[in-house]
């Protein structure tokens, strides 16, 4: 993978949650020397289902009002020119390229696919052409194993010093950024592309190449009671060691994942907690150097070996208890290809036939979003939309992924109250611009066709 071509990506969505939409975006595809080819950027419309987050709106400085007067695609078609600008590069490289962007394993990824699939596009459709990268999880590596390489210090709203990897925390550190970061795609991947560039110039660092996961020496070890001890940096002490070890047991691995029990959790009694998955695809794990062996650790790996012994990939998901775009890929190949048809020729037969309830929950949530007044009938489709409200700005909708337990109760959508309330809160505490900005964005409520079909039910009136 050593002349391996990129496209360096960023988007800014209306949430962190993946019932969210993107509002921005930008895609830059470069050659092997990092040198810019073509590029796809633009605006979204926000869609008539969607209430942007405030806390969101403050994070990547949106004017809502703005925006809709500048943006001129739908969700479908900045998704349709996103997708046809991937498959132009992929085509025109005649080599894998890595799809890269800064923390985008974590976020970006999980969103660019889950809108794919709910405007009936495939997320799969270069197989392995596309290689998963992530320019934050090279710079971790960095932090565990060269000594030399800077861990930036910044200071909170509330005072206290920590250690930071994010972005614009080393945008200071390497004088690529003066002042805050934009938190608008394209300013964003130029400052992840011009990184790049400084950590191969400074430190001989490929991040197009680099692979994060170096857990597959090891995965002969699954199901038995050893301890592998992995690297993480170690953002808590300031002053203190730059990275700390942490010992793992391996439960299970496939293709594509690995499953370890963190045991410095398991010992502090965190249980089923401490089991976490990697994806090997853009992810990090790091071993330590350093394998010390350690009678007491050992006696622990069997403990958790023991008591997981039943525990697996095929099981440890367990059935998502979530609202659909929250996880979509619980639907069934052949549900996402009938909603892909659906979405594309407008026959919904084969969809039905399946008779799945989330296939069918989000074709009526795509035909509401795309929906033209005066196009069909309006008022069978505002009793839709406003069922739709109720049930997402009501409070209905499952955002957690996992069954509730005692412990972990379910994490619920914000109600529309919750969101105005969260929106004056903030108001109280911002800056004058930000001010501006909350104020804009409860212009935008207040006009939404969520307000007009259900504000009556769903906001408080004092």
């Amino acid at each position: 993978m050593a002349r391996v071509r990129a496209i360096f990506y960023d988007l800014e969505t209306s949430d962190s949650e993946l019932i969210g939409q993107i509002l921005n975006y930008c895609f830059i595809f470069v050659n092997e020397r990092l040198e810019p080819i073509s590029e796809s950027s633009g605006l979204v419309r926000i869609s008539r289902l969607q209430l942007p987050s405030p806390g969101a709106i403050l994070a990547n400085k949106t004017d809502v009002v703005l925006h809709q007067q500048r943006a001129q695609d739908s969700e479908r078609q900045a998704l349709a020119r996103i997708h046809k600008f991937l498959s132009d590069c992929v085509a025109d490289a005649q080599m894998p390229i890595a799809l890269i962007g800064f923390n985008s394993s974590k976020f970006d990824y999980s969103y660019l696919r889950t809108s794919w699939i709910r405007n009936g596009f495939d997320p799969f459709a270069w197989k392995d052409r596309l290689i998963e990268r992530d320019v934050f999880l090279a710079v971790k590596k960095l932090v565990c194993s060269k000594p030399e390489f800077p861990f930036p210090v910044v200071t909170d709203k509330d005072g206290k010093k920590r250690r930071s990897l994010r972005l614009e925390a080393l945008g200071h550190e390497f004088g690529l950024l003066s002042g805050a970061q934009a938190h608008e795609a394209r300013a964003d991947v130029l400052l992840t592309l011009h990184l790049c560039e400084l950590l191969r110039d400074k430190f001989k660092t490929n991040c197009v190449t680099m692979d994060t996961y170096e857990g597959r020496p090891y995965e002969r070890l699954a199901r038995k009671p050893e301890v592998i001890w992995a690297l993480e940096p170690n953002y808590d002490e300031v002053e203190g060691e730059r990275t700390r070890r942490v010992p793992y047991t391996l439960l299970d691995v496939n293709r594509n994942y690995s499953l370890w029990v963190d045991l410095a959790r398991y010992d502090a009694g965190k249980g089923r907690a401490a089991i976490t998955a990697i994806k090997k695809a853009g992810a990090s794990f790091f071993i330590s150097p350093e394998q010390p062996h350690d009678e007491a650790w050992l006696k622990k790996a069997k403990l958790a070996q023991d008591e997981f012994k039943a525990m697996s990939l095929d099981t440890f998901w367990g059935k998502p208890y979530c609202d659909v775009e929250q996880h979509i890929f619980k639907l069934d190949f052949d549900v996402r290809e009938a909603l892909a048809s659906a979405i594309h020729t407008g026959d919904s037969s084969d969809l039905t036939k399946l008779a799945d309830k989330d296939g069918l929950a989000l074709l009526i949530r795509y035909q509401l979003a795309n929906y033209v007044k005066g196009s069909g009938d309006d008022a069978q489709m505002d009793e839709r939309l406003k069922k739709y409200a109720l049930r997402r700005y009501g409070g209905q909708v499952v955002l957690s992924k996992h069954e509730p337990t005692q412990d972990a109760p379910a994490r619920m959508h914000p109600t529309l109250q919750e969101l105005l309330d969260q929106m004056e809160g903030l108001a109280t505490k911002c800056e004058a611009s930000d001010k501006e900005l909350m104020s804009k964005l409860r212009e935008f409520y207040l006009n939404s066709d969520i307000v007009r079909v259900a504000g009556a039910q769903l906001i408080r009136h004092k």
